[in-house]
């Protein structure tokens, strides 16, 4: 390829990046969703009440022939999902639910809470919220701080499951 075809084609490539808007760059509003635990026995289905925050319902199904049953209900919604496990002592479907937004949200620009009191993890238990975890909280259990652009700071964690 020639060096003036080279320049036509660097100069065509920036002017499409520059009149494309980032994906990141536009609000990514809240949305319904249904989760599968583990063995596929149980399932949540998240229903958001606005395009932001926590406000909504998550229940929790069990899979039951001719129709599904509804063992818990919560007054809230994970903007990031949630897991599912089981616990045998309690016999209840146990949740783990990422309450932080979703980055996008976080770029949109909407307004945040301070970093450190922000709830990010939340425990539940047959219908009832057990513990809560903020970013101060994961941090002094041993998460590492860290700080990403435009998302500010945070607790760095990664969940792999709910046992």
């Amino acid at each position: 390829m020639s060096s003036a075809a080279r320049a036509v084609l660097v100069v065509l490539c920036t002017v499409v990046l520059l009149a494309v808007p980032a994906v990141g760059s536009k609000p990514v509003p809240n949305a319904p969703y249904v989760i599968s635990g583990p063995d596929g026995a149980f399932y949540a289905r998240g229903v958001p009440a606005d395009a932001t925050g926590t406000g909504g319902r998550t229940d929790v199904y069990a899979v039951r022939e001719p129709a599904d049953e509804r063992v818990d209900r919560y007054d809230w919604y994970a903007p990031s999902g949630v897991t599912l496990g089981w616990s045998p002592i309690a016999g209840k479907v146990a949740v783990l639910a990422v309450m932080q937004p979703r980055p996008a949200a976080r770029i949109a620009g909407q307004a945040m809470p301070d970093w450190q009191t922000a709830e990010q993890l939340r425990f539940a238990l047959g219908g009832r919220v057990l513990k809560s975890y903020t970013n101060a909280d994961l941090i002094a259990l041993g998460a590492e701080k860290v700080v990403s652009r435009p998302a500010g700071q945070r607790a760095s964690y990664k969940v792999i499951g709910c046992e």
